[in-house]
């Protein structure tokens, strides 16, 4: 029997709190259908299995969140540190707004639940399809501004890209680690203390760490 769109979302929502919360181990069929309100039996009827409404939730929740965080634009920046800055905040806005999301995406790429791998893979290419344009637009604006940056000489532009970006990396997994509660992602005091950490990262990468005129022995 078909579901009603109202009853569906009601189930997704309630089980999606669930999954955040508890992680995809540690949520039962009986826990799920408990908070969704409904039988065991009708909620796999209409879901076929605790995977299945899982990934649905998680394709919904992309969904929702990817074109906010794909929405920032470098266009109007002279500086590409200030455009990453800027970029960085924008991500924190969306974080602030909804963590429930990032925690479960945090869940599903970088802490993939056991047997899920290769759906998860499966639903990040659908997804890139679907909205990797204009991800693909904002990188290359990202690009063309750090083709800006004064390099020293003997520096590979793409090496120099590529370990900023694996800095940032680092520091987004991080970020999504060290969320426990709404407590951490509405305090001002963590933002400040995460990009003052990013921000000397970053500095290391682009003025160096070792003192001009010292030589090694």
């Amino acid at each position: 029997m078909p579901l009603k769109l109202y009853e569906k979302n009601t189930i997704l929502d309630s089980c999606f709190r669930l999954f955040v919360e508890r992680g995809y181990a540690g949520t039962t069929t009986a826990m799920l259908a408990e908070a969704a309100g409904i039988s065991r039996t009708l909620i796999f009827h209409h879901f076929e299995s605790k995977k299945k409404l899982y990934l649905t939730i998680l394709e919904r929740q992309f969904e929702k969140s990817a074109p906010e965080l794909s929405g920032f634009s470098p266009e109007g920046f002279a500086d590409y540190f200030e455009a990453k800055d800027a970029r960085g905040l924008n991500s924190v806005e969306q974080l602030k707004n909804d963590p429930d999301t990032s925690r479960l995406m945090f869940q599903a790429f970088y802490a993939t639940p056991k047997g899920l791998k290769a759906d998860i893979e499966d639903l990040k290419k659908r997804m890139a399809h679907k909205f990797g344009e204009r991800h693909a637009r904002q990188e290359l604006e990202m690009r063309k501004l750090f083709g800006r940056v004064p390099l020293r000489e003997g520096v590979d532009p793409d090496q120099a890209y590529e370990l900023i970006g694996l800095v940032s990396e680092h520091f987004r997994k991080k970020c999504l680690e060290e969320m426990a509660d709404d407590e951490t992602t509405t305090d001002d005091n963590y933002w400040d203390a995460y990009f003052a950490r990013t921000k000397a990262f970053t500095d290391m990468i682009r003025f160096g760490i070792e003192r001009k005129g010292s030589k090694t022995t």
